[in-house]
């Protein structure tokens, strides 16, 4: 089977994706992977993977450059003849299924299409504003009009994202599934092999984005560090060049000069484990739509207690009071409540980790899980 790939970021697919390619390779699948972004990392692909770089951007809609995307993703559909085609992320689930879409209407037989969505993106925000709710409606046309044309499947990490695009009529429920997230080794996201004592770490790992609450966490930390409070804040991830909502690094190195936070920089898969078994609480202030946030399911599996914002999605992860703490992200004092709630009992936030670290495992989101259920929209 030729199963082509398509998503929004390279560096994006390497972190969140690879998992699917390994098992499809040893069946002796044939494989390609279309991306924007950097081609810098594409040696990390598996052998095997033919990579086709495209031009795209990420952060805005623009009628000439998209048009030229979705040509482009027409002339690869076109050379390789692909099975199946798996978009993942919204731009490329719009632009690809744009594609197909045309190619349909003039006869060609098109391959099965996989639409996964990790969040819906900024796009169908509950956000106010005449062009706001102008694209979103065109977005929701042009995926509900292809996908009635074309054999097409959609994926989301939640209920909730699904159940908004079902309620709108661009899906119908029969075309779409909940998939538990992006899969996760959890061979190597584990909890430490020795207990950690001592002062508490609190951990935030992510994009460095304005709406991921970076703010809200340096905040959190000069509070605490003011009142005299005995905690280390760390802070991982780097902010996304062009991305509008980056956060100032300035601000970062100055927390970290004042000594009220350690900044790690970006983490690679190794690096990252060894910060979440060093962490006794991972924190997530959010104010974005969240899929399944990611970073939660790897601290839960490594053993941390949770702080994060109260959404439905992430009460999938985080059942307060059992794991961790809900948080409205819009109070910057209610994560340093939560903070100082930590602060005045250790032993219980330890004890909050290893119940985490337990209840995530009896979850469908390992690897082997993960893939199965795409395996089978494929087909195979």
């Amino acid at each position: 089977m030729k199963i082509l790939f398509v998503c929004n970021d390279l560096d994006y697919f390497l972190a969140h994706r690879t998992n699917l390619l390994g098992p499809l390779l040893a069946r002796g699948h044939q494989l390609s992977l279309c991306t924007g972004g950097s081609s810098k990392s594409a040696g990390q692909l598996p052998e095997g993977v033919d990579f086709i770089p495209v031009t795209l951007t990420r952060h805005s809609l623009n009628l000439v450059s998209d048009a030229r995307l979705t040509a482009r993703y027409a002339r690869i559909v076109a050379d390789m003849q692909p099975d199946v085609v798996h978009c993942i992320t919204v731009k490329p689930n719009l632009f690809m299924t744009l594609a197909l879409a045309v190619r349909r209407l003039r006869g060609t037989k098109s391959p099965r299409l996989i639409l996964t969505f990790p969040g819906l993106g900024k796009v169908f925000e509950p956000a106010a504003g005449f062009m706001t709710g102008l694209r979103r409606r065109a977005v929701a046309t042009v995926l509900r009009a292809g996908c009635r044309l074309l054999e097409c499947s959609a994926t989301f990490e939640n209920q909730s994202d699904r159940d908004v695009l079902v309620d709108a009529g661009v899906f119908t429920a029969a075309q779409t599934r909940v998939i538990a997230g992006a899969g996760l080794n959890m061979g190597i996201y584990a909890p430490p092999s020795e207990p950690l004592t001592g002062k508490l770490s609190f951990l935030f790992a992510s994009r460095l984005l304005k709406a991921k609450g970076v703010g809200t966490f340096l905040e959190t930390a000069r509070c605490i560090r003011a009142e005299g409070g005995d905690a280390r804040f760390l802070l991982a991830g780097d902010a996304e060049p062009g991305n509008p909502d980056r956060f100032d690094m300035a601000e970062v190195s100055a927390a970290h000069d004042r000594g009220d936070i350690t900044y790690l920089g970006a983490l690679s898969t190794e690096q990252m484990v060894l910060a979440l078994q060093q962490a006794d609480v991972t924190c997530l202030p959010t104010r974005l739509r969240e899929g399944l946030p990611r970073i939660l399911i790897e601290a839960a599996a490594c053993g941390c207690a949770l702080i994060a914002s109260d959404q439905p999605v992430i009460r999938q992860v985080l059942s307060q009071p059992d794991n961790g703490w809900l948080i409205n992200p819009e109070d910057p004092q209610s994560i340093t409540a939560a903070v100082r709630d930590c602060l005045a009992d250790p032993a219980h936030v330890r004890a909050l980790g290893i119940t985490n670290a337990a209840a995530i495992r009896q979850q469908p989101v390992d690897d082997a899980s993960v893939s199965a259920a795409f395996h089978a929209l494929y087909g195979l």
